[in-house]
Formats: structure tokens, sequence, C-alpha cells
């Protein structure tokens, strides 16, 4: 990047804004709506990547909105079907631990422990995959045999 971009010059300050993240209580429908991907807030709080969730709800979004095109009903009420099937399927837990997560990275405390866990990943390669398995597919780690590697490994 740096031999791209080597002689670019900054023409406006930085700017920033919130991911759109998910939040089962926001309103994702609406008569005669379904909001999909960001305009869903369906970004991941932990890794800011979205692609997957936003694939998803335009796929649940399209097979209730066929259900509803075989009637004239498109009301609110009639449309809430899409939010209960979307939250159920994408898994209103996994945002939460995603959250947690987040919130965990933002503690001074926690960057130590960050550190030697990367550290000990570079060190022992096959611990990425324990670590891709907890983190980035955002599953729950409830199998024994990979906290116990995990932890041994740390220690």
């Amino acid at each position: 990047m740096k031999d791209r971009f080597g002689e670019a010059e900054r023409v406006e300050k930085i700017k920033g804004w919130n991911l759109p993240t998910p939040d089962n209580r926001r309103k994702i429908y609406g008569n005669g709506f379904l909001l999909v991907g960001d305009a869903a807030g369906l970004v991941n709080p932990l890794t800011g990547g979205g692609i997957d969730n936003a694939m998803h709800s335009g796929k649940v979004a399209a097979e209730c909105s066929a259900e509803i095109c075989r009637g004239s009903d498109y009301s609110e009420k009639r449309l809430s079907n899409y939010a209960s099937r979307l939250w159920k399927e994408l898994g209103e837990n996994q945002f939460k631990s995603e959250y947690r997560l987040q919130r965990l990275g933002s503690l001074r405390a926690f960057h130590s422990l960050f550190n030697l866990l990367v550290s000990q990943v570079n060190a022992k390669p096959e611990l990425s995959n324990c670590i891709r398995f907890l983190v980035v597919d955002g599953k729950p780690a409830n199998n024994r045999k990979l906290m116990t590697l995990l932890l041994r490994n740390l220690v």
C-alpha cells in the first residue's frame, strides 16, 4: 500500500461513524417494508463484517415476502414474522456474546491477555483454528477439549 499511495495527500479530515450493529429492539419491518443488511443493523459488532448476515437477511426477507405476496396483507403485523424468524436464525445470543467481547477488548487488562494469546498463536499455528472457531465463527465455546487446549497453551 505504501508504494501505491506514497505520494498521496490527505484532502480532508478523517471521518468515521458508528457501525450499524444488531439490536433486536430496532424495528426492521413495518407497513410495506423489510430492512436487510446494514439497513437492519446486522454488522458484526466484534469484527465489523456483515456480508454473511446481509445475505441471510435478504434470503429471509425474500422468503417472507413470497409468502406475503400470495395474499394482499402487507401490514406491519403480517411482516413481523420476518424479524422473529431472522433473529432466531441469526442467533440473537451470538450478537450478545460479540458485544461482550467488544466491551472486554476495551479493558486495559484484556490487552495483556490478548497479546499473550497472539504470541502463543504465532508460536503455535495450530492454535489459530481454535481461535477461529471461538471468535470468527461466533459459536459458543462449549467444547471442553478446545478450551483445555487453549488454556494449556496460554499457561
